[in-house]
């Protein structure tokens, strides 16, 4: 394994960082202008979006961990990701193209038409996000190059995330005097185009170099059930996933409205293009610093922590000043929180499955992933709500060239005051996580000591 790793460890950067920029150009998009291109250009109501938007992710998530059972149950000679990121990209693209069009019908017609062209999105870019997080382990099984995997994909999102957020807010901008329409239109087919073309790169280029010995010597798989009470017995899987959810459910109300609050709040619009941008710088430094293995040395879960509290400085700056440059401190600083935790989530997640494995000797890398996301998109989908619900208690109405007062407060609220309470709450969750690098090392050689012996036994009989 170790040759293996020397082999292809640089080859695997690449691919990761192909896929990473491949699924968040065609993501990325979708992230920053569904809501809006909902409620301005389908004419569905805020709150009505805001629905869509959280049964979308509901069931979403609950094809997680569907896509999770077949990926670790699947074997293919092209490697145990690529077919499901092959066909994923291919669907996203198509889909994306589809989920900004402006439709002839009425206004149930576009919120039937809305709801399924998400969901056709939703669930091609589960089977593609999560093939390429998948490569953060499939690519190697020392500790280290999983964290330099995961600061590669995020850098390659950030990366993408820059050049994506403003050409997609050029476009947006161009066509605004003329056809908006065709403005979000022309930058989703970009959007999908490019992301394809990563998507493939990456397709052919990653090495899976974590074939299972026992997959060589054909160990009966386990069953879903078996893989399922894997997961779900490992506790420390558990903590982690409601602190992180948690912790980033306020957040995401805030991000849900970024676009409404630089439009509605500082009135001023020309700041998206740079905003969005500036987010993804930060994600392209913090990525760097990941990849070359800066904070691989550092323990995970104090970087978690790191990241919270930055997130939370960064929200207070926002609520001490009104200004325009408190807004920008604010929202970088909370940018490098997030970052920060991209970095450490997985490879912590990954240390979970680990342990499950080590407790039950069922293998479900895949599943663990998948299930974090389900809950992630939940809660991604009731932050969205949540938002919706509340600018349209305020009164807000997309349709209209001027908001009320009770409107704009209500963005303000939703975009400043929402984190705090929940960021404070994951800090008080996370804290009996108890999970070690100490620990995870004894668990690994444990691991490989069953492998070596099962392997022994096979080639005996």
């Amino acid at each position: 394994m170790k040759d293996k790793k020397s082999k292809y460890f640089k080859r695997n950067m690449f691919a990761l960082f192909c896929g990473a920029v491949g699924i968040q150009g065609m993501f990325v998009f979708v992230t920053n202008y569904a809501m809006i291109f909902f409620t301005n250009f389908l004419g569905i109501s805020a709150g009505a979006a805001g629905i869509i938007l959280l049964v979308s992710k509901i069931w979403d998530g609950i094809n997680d961990p569907m896509f999770g059972v077949i990926i670790d149950k699947s074997r293919f000679k092209w490697g145990k990701t690529q077919p499901f990121l092959f066909w994923g990209g291919i669907i996203t693209a198509i889909g994306l193209a589809f989920l900004f069009t402006v439709p002839s019908f009425g206004t149930a017609g576009r919120t039937a038409w809305a709801a399924i062209w998400y969901n056709v999105v939703g669930m091609a870019f589960t089977a593609a996000t999560l093939s390429v997080v998948l490569q953060t382990s499939r690519g190697s099984s020392d500790t280290s190059e999983r964290v330099n995997f995961s600061g590669i994909y995020v850098l390659g999102c950030s990366i993408c995330g820059i050049i994506m957020a403003a050409l997609a807010t050029y476009l947006v901008q161009m066509f605004a005097d003329t056809n908006p329409e065709k403005g979000y239109f022309c930058a989703a087919v970009i959007s999908a185009i490019i992301g394809l073309v990563f998507v493939l790169t990456n397709v052919f280029t990653f090495k899976d170099c974590a074939v299972e010995e026992k997959e060589k010597v054909q160990i009966p798989k386990a069953k879903t059930s078996e893989m399922l009470k894997a997961v779900i017995s490992s506790k420390y899987f558990l903590i982690l996933v409601l602190a992180c959810v948690i912790s980033n459910l306020g957040q995401s109300v805030s991000l849900s409205g970024i676009i409404y609050y630089i439009n509605y709040v500082l009135q001023k619009p020309e700041l998206t293009a740079m905003i969005l941008p500036i987010n993804y710088i930060i994600m392209t430094l913090v990525g760097v610093l990941g990849s070359s293995g800066v904070f691989s040395k550092i323990p995970k879960k104090t970087l978690l922590y790191v990241s919270l509290f930055l997130t939370t400085g960064g929200c207070l700056i926002k609520i001490a000043d009104a200004s325009v440059a408190a807004f920008f401190a604010g929202t970088a600083l909370s940018a490098v929180g997030s970052s920060i935790l991209s970095l450490a989530y997985i490879p912590m997640l990954l240390d979970c499955a680990d342990y499950a494995e080590y407790k039950t000797g069922v293998n479900c890398q895949a599943l663990t992933l998948s299930g974090q996301s389900l809950f992630g998109k939940i809660g991604a989908g009731l932050a969205t709500a949540i938002f919706g619900f509340i600018i349209q208690a305020g009164g807000f109405d997309g349709t209209a060239a001027v908001q009320s007062a009770s409107a704009i407060t209500s963005i303000r609220v939703a975009c400043l005051y929402t984190p705090i309470p929940f960021l404070l709450i994951g800090m008080l969750i996370l804290l009996t996580y108890k999970l070690n690098e100490k620990d995870m090392k004894t668990y690994r050689e444990e691991l490989a000591r069953r492998v070596e012996e099962s392997n022994s036994n096979t080639y005996q009989n």
